[in-house]
């Protein structure tokens, strides 16, 4: 269980990893804010760095363990799981595959394609698992509730196109299209359509359900 945000900082990669079952994490262990006008809630940087917004992201959250296993409000948890979702997404994008990385694959990132693929199935997939990095991070306990409200996804714009992709390729894999978009998230921008392509296999630490 992780009891600050510093704690759970220096865990997100980790944690990330074991719950995907990836090979590794690119994350150069930096973190830092992003201005407070900024839209976003997190970023990754083309340094492999991750950038988190100072009120929707680590206010948030250092709000969470400040009042640690108090009873909240729908609201405030909603805004704690948002928070979290921020922070497994961004960890996600850094998965990659033995001898890639998230730097490696930015020229394929910003194709609009590859770009699309990326963000809808990177979001798909912190919304299917995102319980599962709850547990890992002992947050539960921390923010009683927390697992049994749920928040809007962003990317909808892409989610339905994703989730009919990768249905039509779990039909054809005999498996199902989570598990699909499980596998292709687990690699980088410019390794997702092959991984697609080829059944959705790909090599990882350990082998994925």
């Amino acid at each position: 269980m992780v009891a600050s945000v510093q704690e759970l900082m220096a865990q997100q990669a980790v944690a990330a990893v074991k719950v995907t079952g990836a090979h590794h994490s690119s994350w150069n262990g930096s973190v830092t804010e992003l201005p407070v006008d900024d839209p976003r809630r997190g970023v990754v940087g083309p340094d492999q760095s991750l950038r988190y917004h100072p009120v929707s992201v680590i206010a948030v959250l250092q709000d969470m363990f400040d009042r640690a296993g108090q009873q909240r409000d729908l609201e405030t948890l909603k805004a704690y799981r948002q928070a979290l979702r921020a922070v497994f997404h961004e960890n996600i994008h850094l998965l990659a595959a033995a001898g890639t990385s998230y730097a490696s694959a930015l020229d394929a990132y910003y194709r609009p394609a590859n770009q699309v693929l990326e963000e809808a199935v990177t979001e798909l997939h912190t919304q299917n698992a995102l319980d599962d990095y709850i547990d890992e991070l002992g947050l539960e306990a921390i923010a009683p509730g927390i697992k049994a409200v749920r928040t809007e996804p962003e990317y909808q714009e892409y989610l339905p196109a994703a989730k009919n992709f990768s249905q039509a390729l779990g039909s054809r894999a005999k498996l199902s299209g989570a598990k699909v978009i499980h596998r292709i998230a687990v690699v980088n921008a410019a390794e997702k359509f092959r991984v697609a392509a080829s059944g959705s296999r790909q090599p990882c630490a350990r082998p994925l359900p």
